[in-house]
Parts: structure tokens; C-alpha cells; sequence
């Protein structure tokens, strides 16, 4: 219903807004899919999912060989809520990072280009598409460097890394 309403207010304030500003649409979710960060976190992410479905099946294999099968079940359970909320945490601090980025950019495009409003696609009941301006954020966002993510997936799961091979 909420959503509805604020529908109808921008429908009805739309011919105001546009006549006395300058108005674009963003894509957020090709912000994440389209940009040198988003690629990089995906990924990453993926990297992570990786290692835990690794990880996961290593301890199912040590839980099938446990003469204790109750003592080894919750300890499978435990690594496994732990994987969980590294993977969450995770996804947490990533998504923090990409948001704060996007941002930084819609304003800086905002700014740069005169818009007084950017509104994402998501909202937008209908609009041009020579309104969209992805694309100059996509540029923005590619000009920061890329988001932190530990080069040693062993590392976020309280393990020592693997040695590295000297050259």
C-alpha cells in the first residue's frame, strides 16, 4: 500500500519534476553485474562458496569414518555454521563495500553531469531509455580500486595457509 502511494506521488508530482530538473535512472543490479568491483566480488564469492562446498565434503567424509557418529554429527554441524557465517559475513562486507561504491559514483555522475535526481530502474513505473545513465556510473565505479577480499581462503576459515612454492 505504501508503495502504491509513493507510485501515485511520483506520478502526479512527475510532470513538475521533470519540467524543472534534470532526471536519470540507474540499473543497480547491472551495477554490481557490469563493473570491474562487482565482477571481482562475484567471483571472490564464488571462490568462497567453492572452498566451503570443499571444505563440507571433506567433513562429511571424516563424519562416514567416525566411530563416534554423535560426537563427529555436531561437530560436522558446528564447522558447518561456521562456514555459514563466514560465507555471510562475508557477502555482508562485500555488499557494504559495492553500496558505499555505488553511491560515490551516482553522486559524482549526479554532480558532473547536473542531474538533480537519479532514481534507480527498480522504482521507475516507465521512463526513456535515453534516461538511463548505467553506463556512466558503470564508468565511475571502474576508475576505484577493487574491493578488499583475502588472497587466502584458508586464512577466513582459522586455518593456515597453504605454503607457498618459492621462485
Amino acid at each position: 500500500m505504501k508503495r502504491f502511494i509513493a507510485v501515485c506521488i511520483l506520478l502526479l508530482s512527475f510532470p513538475v519534476i521533470v519540467g524543472c530538473n534534470k532526471v536519470a535512472v540507474v540499473d543497480p543490479s547491472r551495477l554490481f553485474q557490469e563493473s570491474n568491483s562487482g565482477r571481482a566480488a562475484i567471483a571472490y564469492l564464488q571462490r568462497l562458496e567453492k572452498e566451503v562446498k570443499k571444505k563440507s565434503e571433506q567433513a562429511r567424509q571424516t563424519l562416514e569414518r567416525a566411530s563416534n557418529y554423535e560426537a563427529a554429527g555436531e561437530l560436522f554441524q558446528k564447522q558447518f555454521q561456521e562456514y555459514q557465517a563466514v560465507i555471510e559475513q562475508e557477502q555482508q562486507k562485500i555488499s557494504a563495500s559495492m553500496n558505499e561504491q555505488a553511491r560515490h559514483a551516482i553522486e559524482v555522475c549526479r554532480k558532473r553531469y547536473g542531474y538533480t535526481i537519479i532514481v534507480s530502474a527498480d522504482s521507475a513505473v516507465a521512463y526513456d531509455k535515453r534516461a538511463d545513465i548505467t553506463h556512466l556510473i558503470i564508468e565511475e565505479m571502474n576508475r576505484y580500486p577493487l574491493p578488499d577480499t583475502p588472497a587466502d581462503l584458508p586464512l577466513l576459515f582459522n586455518e593456515k595457509a597453504a605454503p607457498q612454492r618459492q621462485k
